[in-house]
């Protein structure tokens, strides 16, 4: 990808974790389906931005064949934010891999799903965090001070 490519994909990845958090905007009546679908592309997006950065071609919407495609210390960070909040991580992450897939049609699937869209929000402001520093890309996209 070129530098303009990434730099929009990266635009787009903040674009999406804005229009996740205001589907689920407190004291308000959140709004689901697009709140999982917008969160977990945002967080697509932005960890194909850090391997497109470094130079890893990617493809696809599964997060954890993404994930295992970055550099270890990159994963780790990530773990450790959210496995203070979340000590079942590595389980929520699993119920995260396919959302992006699952949620947009859900009206389809005969079986249920399981997903938190509190830890999908989280995992979308670490890894545009993470993306913005990785690219030293700046943005007026308001992140949420839950670091």
């Amino acid at each position: 990808m070129t530098e303009q490519q990434i730099s929009h994909a990266a635009t787009n990845a903040l674009s999406f974790y804005a229009a996740a958090k205001r589907c689920n905007i407190n004291g308000m009546v959140p709004i689901g389906t697009p709140s999982i679908i917008n969160a977990s592309f945002s967080v697509e997006l932005a960890l194909k931005v850090i391997l497109y950065s470094d130079g890893v071609d990617c493809k696809g919407h599964h997060l954890l064949a993404l994930m295992e495609k970055l550099p270890s210390e990159i994963c780790i960070e990530i773990q450790n934010y959210l496995v203070v909040k979340w000590p079942d991580y590595e389980q929520q992450l699993k119920n995260c891999d396919k959302a992006f897939v699952d949620w947009r049609y859900v009206h389809k699937i005969d079986i249920e799903l399981n997903i938190n869209i509190n830890f999908l929000i989280f995992l979308s402001e670490i890894c545009c965090r993470i993306m913005m520093e990785q690219i030293g890309y700046t943005s007026n996209v308001e992140l949420q001070d839950m670091l």
